[in-house]
């Protein structure tokens, strides 16, 4: 909403006429009108602080006026802020072509006038219809309008405009149909309802041979589905006060069974995903066991610890595998991982001769990578640590070695730290043929897209990886 020049309302009634503006659009479809809302200015004059114009029918104010002081001409808007009645303007008067039919909706915030609402619409919209059915109509519109500018003082909830094929009724308060719109017809077809017709109660026309039930509910609306024929139509009902048997309430119909087909959809997908996750993760723990058996077996030093280094490895992949089994599929919690993968390390891979202490220090909040990333995340964090264990504390009785994640400037930053020995003198982890190395490099460099950097010293080494949270060959994000 555009800042309007003068106007200097307190916090109260500034955040209750922005609630309301919020809801023009709502009005401006359901209605097929244009809707606008006025405020006084510091200096007595008025200007329009907010505007809708309807989707389904053509605007009489073809130009944005917001920001715009309030016209001398517009009589009965000026009535309505004089006398703080609602208030007709001219009726008839041609404008765009059209005739017009205006009502004025004053707003009074305490003992004076805090805005008001203008609702102009067509009276060929009218044209064939009986007295009757026009004073039924208008009166809907007057108690929908009165309504939502009373609830948007205390609720904050925004009514969503209708959608294309939706269809209106008006209902009594016992429920009684009124008045329904064109669109109840293709419906009621589709749903195999009876055609809904005025003095029919509409929990009985609308439910035949279907179920009903409540979706949702606050202080504004309430949502009921309704399901039939392999088909679901949603029920918005808005009631509007005061409520009788002319107008209790405004009724918005829409099919929704594509939508809920796509969650059902969605829901099966995510089910067989976490499934073959949960197996692929078992077939990894299978693996490890069986290389674990050879390991055993072998009485070659050399390859037992290559395989361990194996089996680590595919720890660290079935690790990820384990949290997209239950986590939200497709996010992996880094958090998480990097505490779990850094406890399994300390207890099988660290000398028994030394004692390690081991941290993980966290940023605040969730941090989730999707689960490509967080795999080859999780082989650089198993490599590093798994290299610290191993070769940083020879000789020592006692070492200390540090995992640290966290986010700056949009990038994740892993960091392994130990007090360790450092690396051998000449040594370049940059230029390394060992495998631990190798991987480390090609995951951060060519897969993450990352940098590495080392800084070593006889009291310790410290090994900083920076991962692009977002991709920067644009393809997507990764949630932080």
């Amino acid at each position: 909403m555009e800042v309007l020049q003068g106007w200097q309302p307190a916090e109260a009634e500034r955040i209750w006429l922005a609630r309301l503006a919020r809801q023009l659009p709502f009005l401006a479809d359901v209605l097929a009108a244009d809707v606008w809302l006025a405020v006084p200015l510091h200096d007595g004059d008025w200007g329009v602080l907010g505007e809708a114009r309807p989707a389904r029918a053509p605007s009489f104010r073809p130009e944005p006026r917001v920001g715009e002081r309030l016209e001398a001409g517009e009589r009965g808007v000026w009535e309505a802020i004089r006398s703080g009645s609602v208030t007709e303007g001219d009726q008839g008067r041609v404008v765009a072509g059209r005739p017009r039919h205006q009502v004025s909706f004053p707003i009074r915030l305490g003992p004076r006038m805090g805005g008001v609402c203008v609702v102009e619409r067509s009276l060929r919209d009218e044209l064939g219809h009986e007295p009757g059915r026009i004073a039924r109509s208008r009166l809907a519109i007057g108690r929908l309008v009165t309504t939502l500018v009373s609830r948007a003082r205390l609720l904050d909830e925004v009514l969503e405009p209708p959608a294309p094929g939706d269809a209106v009724l008006i209902v009594g308060q016992s429920g009684v149909i009124r008045q329904a719109a064109p669109e109840v017809l293709p419906l009621a077809r589709r749903f195999g309802f009876n055609p809904a017709e005025d003095g029919d109660p509409w929990q009985v026309t609308l439910p035949a041979r279907g179920e009903m039930r409540t979706v949702a509910a606050n202080g504004l609306w309430e949502d009921l589905e309704v399901t039939a024929r392999q088909a679901v139509l949603r029920v918005r009902i808005v009631p509007v006060e005061p409520a009788d048997e002319d107008a209790g309430a405004i009724l918005l119909l829409r099919d929704v069974t594509e939508a809920r087909d796509r969650e059902r959809e969605l829901m099966v997908k995510d089910t067989i995903i976490r499934e073959v996750h949960h197996r692929v993760k078992n077939n990894l723990q299978t693996i490890a066991a069986l290389l674990r058996m050879q390991a055993r077996r072998t009485s070659s030093g050399e390859a037992r610890l290559v395989i361990t280094d194996c089996i680590d490895r595919i720890n660290s992949i079935a690790l990820v595998h384990e949290y997209l089994s239950h986590e939200e599929v497709e996010a992996v919690d880094m958090k998480d991982l990097s505490y779990n993968l850094l406890s399994a390390l300390v207890q099988g891979v660290s000398s028994p001769l030394t004692a390690v202490s081991a941290r993980v220090i966290l940023p605040k909040g969730r941090l989730t990578l999707p689960s490509a990333p967080a795999t080859s995340a999780a082989l650089v964090m198993n490599e590093l640590v798994q290299n610290t264990l191993k070769h940083a504390f020879k000789g020592r009785r006692r070492g200390r070695v540090d995992l640290v994640l966290a986010v700056e400037d949009g990038d994740l930053l892993l960091t392994v730290e130990d007090d360790g020995i450092g690396l051998p003198p000449g040594f370049d982890p940059r230029e390394s043929q060992q495998l631990g190395w190798q991987i480390i490099r090609t995951l951060v460099t060519q897969d993450l897209r990352g940098t590495l950097s080392i800084s070593s010293s006889p009291a310790g080494t410290r090994v900083l990886v920076r991962l692009p949270m977002t991709d920067r060959e644009g393809e997507g994000e990764r949630d932080a």
